[in-house]
């Protein structure tokens, strides 16, 4: 009787995998870069909270994504998801589509603040309070 409940568990365990590393309420590892504001770590997929770049088929998204790619290339990235302490807090949903929303960190450097630095990205105040727009 239990391994009959264990065997019906086992498609909710691996649901749940994606999010495995939101245990600690921080997720950290590799990024392999989607485009400008989009990257996955391990298996979690994050968008960047508080800005807006440019899809890599649009206008200056190619560019956007390459930066992101120079900045996280073989270093460990630490994303802290909404709602644990992020400007985005109380203004952005924790998940938008299929993506974890979170503010992510390459050791001091914030990724999304970087991105708007170089031009790549700008300040989405309506989620980040005009944080990133300082």
């Amino acid at each position: 009787m239990i391994r009959r409940h264990l065997i019906q568990l086992l498609p909710a365990v691996f649901l749940l995998l994606p999010f495995a590393a939101l245990a600690d309420g921080v997720i950290t590892g590799r990024a392999k870069v989607i485009d400008g504001d989009t990257l996955w770590v391990g298996r979690t997929k994050i968008c960047l909270c508080g800005i807006d770049a440019p899809e890599r088929n649009k206008s200056g998204g190619l560019e956007a994504t390459l930066y992101l790619k120079s900045v996280t290339k073989g270093r460990d990235i630490r994303c802290v998801p909404v709602g644990s302490g992020t400007p985005c807090d109380g203004r952005s949903r924790r998940t938008s589509y299929d993506r974890i929303v979170a503010q992510c960190c390459v050791g001091d450097t914030d990724l999304a603040a970087s991105l708007v630095r170089s031009g790549n990205a700008r300040d989405w105040r309506r989620f980040s309070g005009g944080y990133y727009a300082r």
